[in-house]
């Protein structure tokens, strides 16, 4: 196999293009378009909660495995900001002044 730096530079990156890598399921060595694999790590490291009722406590379980940055809007899209507490790797408990609906995104 010859080395990977005897390769042109591609040097404008498109969605279809592949990479080779290894599967980690079954260890074969795969190709893979870089549009399904930005797809999936967009799909894997973003937790979106959407908060319906009125309230000023919102505790989030997002299963992401670290502390991911947050960012919180209201209903009108206007960013609001709480006093976020990480209770754990999967888990956050955000404190507001005051209740209301809104939607919660982590990252």
């Amino acid at each position: 196999m010859a080395r990977i730096s005897t390769y042109d530079k591609d040097q404008v990156i498109q969605g279809n293009d592949k990479l080779i890598g290894t599967d980690g399921i079954t260890g074969k060595t795969l190709n893979y378009e870089i549009a399904d694999l930005a797809l999936t790590i967009s799909e894997e490291t973003t937790y979106v909660e959407n908060v319906t009722e009125n309230t000023s406590v919102w505790e989030i379980e997002h299963n992401l495995s670290r502390f991911p940055a947050v960012q919180v809007v209201d209903t009108a899209g206007s960013v609001v900001i709480g006093d976020i507490q990480y209770v754990d790797q999967n888990n956050i408990t955000i404190t507001f002044s005051a209740p209301f609906q809104g939607t919660a995104y982590l990252n």
